[in-house]
């Protein structure tokens, strides 16, 4: 339900694994997708990420030389941490990148753009190629 009109071929990204994907992983593939895609057939795709980073990162800072205080003696009064980031939680078998084209040749284009894109995503997945 989310292509119609003149797509019509999709090609998507779905994760195997249930895996945190850091915002930089994401922002990443977006700009890399995005500028292949630019290349390959200019104006004539539509392409969405389905993954945002909602999950925030928080790291407790480490003391230095005392054996075993991870909290720097403060007990549990201030153990909530410190952000270090944001990470989208994607779940096996949910969508990460989706890319509609309006041929055959276009989306074997976007399929080969996926699977280049496979070394920046942390965990395993597939590629599904249909005609809508």
């Amino acid at each position: 339900a989310l292509l119609k009109g003149k797509h019509k071929y999709r090609v998507r990204m779905i994760s195997e694994g249930k895996v945190q994907i850091r915002d930089h992983a994401l922002e990443a593939c977006r700009m890399s997708i995005n500028k292949l895609l630019d290349t390959k057939m200019p104006g004539n795709y539509y392409f969405v990420v389905k993954v945002y980073p909602h999950h925030i990162l928080r790291e407790n800072k480490s003391a230095g030389g005392q054996a075993g205080a991870d909290r720097l003696s403060h007990g549990m009064k201030h153990s909530f941490g410190v952000t270090m980031g944001r990470a989208g939680i994607v779940v096996p078998g949910k969508e990460i990148f989706v890319i509609g084209c309006l041929d055959e040749k276009a989306a074997r284009d976007a399929r080969d753009i996926l699977s280049k894109m496979r070394t920046k995503v942390p965990c395993k997945t597939k590629i599904l190629f249909e005609k809508l």
